[in-house]
């Protein structure tokens, strides 16, 4: 793709979601990182766009009900399908026919909801496209909290304390993350952040779900220490530093591997 062509691309990406991570243009334009950024700096030297910390938004359209450092759902949708597909399956097959689970928000959370069938579940999600779905196509119930739609990320975030989540129990949660770190699972937005781990807290068991590119991304938010997570369920690209990371938390590790389209996934299991 050439350099006009590239500018296109980022400019219309940039104009129907207000910003983008260097991550998503990178696998967008099929690009280096050097050559992006090298974009980036061009457009931004022309007042065309803004450098913000792993990305970049647009200028005249700084959205007040978009995360900080959030790629929208559409977008992320995109990104690593078959691994999140592959994750999805394993996550499902923990649920229990009439448990109550929450399902956080994000791409592989949602790619999970497809794979419940009815299971007569609860589910507490702050998903507006998990709940659309589970509603849709699933006699399962489905409770969502009050609070404001993130359009751009199909999440609702109350900003108080108290929702109604504060009622329930559940005995799973499952979740995504920004970026993990030994720290544990990173956000970028503090909202996104606070919210999720008020979630952490209606939950005995939570069980992370995170493709291999989580472990080189970044993230200046601690929403779940790695000692809270009970399972971690990734792709076989995931590296043996990471794996090691997690053996020292004490965190129990899935490893789904799709061996190309259309196969169904292997489970590696590794005890912490």
């Amino acid at each position: 793709m050439h350099e006009l062509e590239r500018r296109k691309v980022i400019l219309k990406t940039l104009t129907d979601h207000g910003s983008s991570s260097l991550r998503h243009l990178t696998v967008l334009l099929d690009a280096s990182d050097a050559t992006v950024r090298r974009d980036l700096t061009r457009l931004e030297s022309e007042g065309l766009v803004r450098r913000v910390h792993g990305g970049v938004e647009a200028l005249a359209a700084t959205r007040a009900n978009s995360l900080k450092g959030q790629d929208s759902f559409t977008a992320s949708l995109k990104l690593h399908e078959a691994r999140k597909a592959a994750i999805a399956r394993e996550a499902a097959l923990l649920v229990e026919p009439g448990e109550c689970v929450i399902i956080a928000g994000g791409t592989t959370t949602f790619a999970m909801v497809r794979s419940l069938g009815d299971r007569q579940l609860l589910v507490l999600t702050n998903s507006f496209y998990s709940a659309e779905y589970l509603h849709k196509h699933t006699t399962n119930r489905v409770i969502l909290p009050g609070g404001e739609l993130f359009e751009e990320q199909g999440v609702i975030l109350s900003p108080f304390e108290q929702d109604v989540f504060q009622n329930y129990y559940a005995s799973k949660l499952f979740i995504g993350a920004q970026a993990v770190s030994s720290q544990g699972l990173m956000q970028t937005d503090p909202t996104l952040a606070r919210s999720e781990r008020r979630l952490i807290d209606q939950a005995d068991e939570v069980i992370a779900m995170v493709d291999s590119s989580k472990f080189s991304a970044k993230g200046s938010l601690i929403a779940c220490p790695l000692e809270r997570v009970s399972r971690l369920i990734t792709d076989s690209n995931v590296n043996r530093s990471a794996l090691e990371m997690l053996r020292r938390a004490n965190v129990n590790v899935t490893i789904a591997e799709t061996a190309g389209p259309g196969a169904l996934a292997q489970k590696t299991e590794l005890s912490a």
